[in-house]
């Protein structure tokens, strides 16, 4: 189903996030994260100067390595644009999320993987509380 016609509008600001999952040789799996902001006009920038018509304002990288229980092995950030001077000096802090067991996100995250909908009856019947 397509959105209705909108108000009338300008386009100013476009933020992409582009996830990969990738399954490892040695067993582990690394999730990709790369995410840009970029704007439709140019404007000046106190630390960068000019920041041109579709140049990432922000542009962030991020790699999670997690086992299958879905603990996190390593992590690796990058910024290779950014607002300020500042923002890339981050980075390191991520390494602070090692060792941290992410959830699973398997039921009840959505409409369709709520803990009563078919798809859950059918994918994962352990976890199904329908009737």
């Amino acid at each position: 189903m397509a959105f209705s016609d909108p108000a009338p509008r300008r386009h100013v600001h476009t933020r992409a996030i582009h996830y990969r999952g990738y399954e490892r040789e040695d067993g582990l799996w690394d999730i990709e994260a790369h995410m840009t902001d970029t704007k439709t006009y140019q404007f000046r920038n106190d630390w960068r100067g000019e920041v041109m018509i579709g140049e990432p304002l922000h542009e962030m990288l991020l790699r999670v390595t997690i086992d299958d229980s879905f603990t996190i092995k390593d992590i690796e950030a990058a910024t290779e644009h950014s607002p300020f001077e500042m923002c890339p000096s981050i980075t390191p802090n991520y390494e602070k999320v090692i060792g941290i067991q992410m959830g699973r996100g398997v039921i009840d995250t959505c409409h369709a993987w709520a803990a009563d909908s078919p798809v859950v009856k059918m994918n994962a019947p352990k976890f199904y509380t329908g009737e």
